[in-house]
């Protein structure tokens, strides 16, 4: 049975919050939590509260909202141009004092390149591991774009 089925069930059987949370192996606060962001005026219902949760889920972006700010993308295409790694850029920006959003992680970097990528823009010429590394031999690797690295799981 779901977790979100059991909630429903022993909350109409007058079941306590501390005493479901028990039962589940969950914080009272986790349980609370569901209930307030899922419950309605008529109680909770599990498969409400799945459709609602699911439907949250899909209208979260995952996307570097970060680089909406057009200053900070003109920085970064600057600095890749440059043929600064994003590791470098990330750093460089949290050493510069000045407009606090133009700190960035490299992670958002990488992400912003990738999304990139996939709408036809390829920053892969800048980055440094996306030449193929010259090794004589026959066992030698061949080089993965980063690019490539960051698309596998």
């Amino acid at each position: 049975m779901e977790e979100r089925d059991v909630i429903t069930i022993e909350q109409a059987n007058g079941g306590r919050l501390r005493g479901i949370a028990r039962w589940l192996q969950r914080s009272a606060s986790s349980i609370s939590r569901e209930l307030k962001w899922n419950g309605s005026r008529g109680g909770y219902r599990a498969a409400e509260a799945q459709r609602q949760a699911l439907r949250r889920r899909r209208r979260r972006s995952r996307r570097a909202r970060k680089m909406d700010y057009v200053p900070l993308r003109a920085y970064i295409d600057e600095k890749l141009g440059l043929y600064w790694s994003p590791e470098q850029i990330a750093g460089r920006g949290r050493q510069e004092p000045g407009d606090q959003r133009r700190q960035v992680s490299h992670e958002t970097i990488y992400r912003f390149i990738l999304e990139s990528a996939k709408r036809g823009v390829s920053y892969e010429p800048y980055l440094r591991q996306w030449k193929p590394s010259f090794a004589y031999g026959t066992n030698a690797p061949k080089s993965v774009s980063a690019i490539e690295r960051w698309k596998k799981p």
